[in-house]
């Protein structure tokens, strides 16, 4: 039996290493291949293409990485196309992945969708899912009820980011300000500067946490002169986050996973420039504008308890006003209180088990 993977970025790419790892000592012994990033290659998957550069926000970023995600789709496509049918499992990364979908189930694949894409939002259609997909395991409880009622076998066995938070140790205690610059190059280039900036003005210790994706020397050589010289570099977010007092965070995954470590934090996101124009383009013809939360903490909770900066309110000075705002302890004692309510919402701690074991009993071995 053949399980193949599609992870586009770097938390699917997390998700499809657990989910991997799962399998194996749950006695899976058949080939598992697909595209991924460093975590699903260290697990043993065997590699059909790279995704640690497809990550991208907005349409021109989208444009330019696209000529990279069409040849790991092609890849992917003559991997299904050859040998014995099986299983594929995208892991969001609608783009690509609601078309791979398509394409394996035409050539006699079945289809467990992890994490489907938009499945936050709790007004998200389930468009045609259903029909594509044999199996939907979702990580919000509200997303596993719009699928089922409109017919897919939708599963919600929590969020998988809370068993992978609890087999990580972190970076023990830190009592200083972790600094996360996102996981994607164009957030780098604009939000590492500028919070290294604002971090330096508080004066407390400072730990970055670096993407997986990132090289860390280019990264400290490009972004140094902004961060203190005793400043410590460390790789992924429970290394920097976990006992921290404070941290600021680029919008994305990251923040969700700093809401369940309990950190306080002050939340920042700007695109580029050229991006601007999109924007402007977009509201203009579709009446787009950008929505009232961008952090998941304040998007899921649907209220503001995380100081959000965004765009042209993403300077200096606002981050540093924003962290000073954040330290005091009324504040940091209602976000760990609405932490609490976000850890509460998104149910058990052992999804990434689960969604192997259901895997194993279709595939027969249970």
């Amino acid at each position: 039996m053949r399980v193949v993977f599609s992870a586009g970025e770097a938390s699917g790419d997390a998700y499809a290493a657990a989910l991997i790892r799962s399998l194996r000592a749950q006695g899976f012994t058949g080939d598992i291949a697909g595209i991924g990033g460093p975590g699903a290659v260290e697990a043993g998957m065997r590699v059909v293409a790279r995704s640690d550069d497809w990550g991208a926000i907005s349409i021109i970023q989208g444009i330019l990485v696209s000529p990279r995600v069409l040849q790991g789709v092609a890849a992917l496509k003559r991997e299904l196309s050859a040998g014995e049918r099986g299983w594929f499992v995208p892991i969001d990364f609608g783009y690509a992945n609601v078309r791979l979908a398509k394409f394996a189930r035409r050539k006699g694949w079945r289809v467990l969708y992890f994490i489907p894409p938009g499945s936050w939002k709790r007004d998200t259609p389930a468009r045609d899912l259903p029909n594509l997909c044999d199996l939907i395991v979702t990580p919000f409880p509200w997303s596993a009820e719009t699928l089922s009622a409109a017919g897919a076998e939708a599963h919600f066995f929590g969020h998988p980011l809370k068993q992978l938070l609890a087999r990580s140790s972190g970076g023990g205690s830190f009592e200083g300000l972790a600094v996360l610059p996102g996981s994607r190059p164009h957030e780098w280039a604009e939000m590492a500067g500028p919070f290294g900036d604002a971090a330096r003005a508080l004066g407390m210790p400072i730990r970055v946490g670096l993407a997986p994706t990132a090289d860390a020397e280019s990264f400290r050589h490009r972004y140094a002169k902004h961060y203190p010289p005793q400043t410590e570099w460390v790789r992924g977010v429970s290394a920097a986050v976990e006992g921290a007092r404070l941290a600021l965070v680029c919008s994305g995954t990251a923040t969700l996973e700093t809401a369940l470590r309990g950190t306080p934090m002050v939340i920042g996101y700007r695109l580029p420039r050229i991006n601007k124009v999109e924007l402007a383009i977009l509201g203009a013809v579709k009446g787009f504008r950008i929505p009232e939360f961008v952090g998941l903490p304040n998007i899921l909770l649907q209220r503001s308890v995380v100081p959000e900066f965004v765009q042209d309110n993403m300077t200096v000075p606002a981050l540093i006003e924003g962290l000073r705002q954040v330290s005091d302890p009324a504040h940091v004692e209602r976000q760990r209180e609405a932490f609490r309510e976000i850890d509460a919402m998104l149910g058990p701690s052992d999804a990434i088990d689960r969604t192997a074991a259901l895997l194993l009993s279709q595939i027969g071995m249970r």
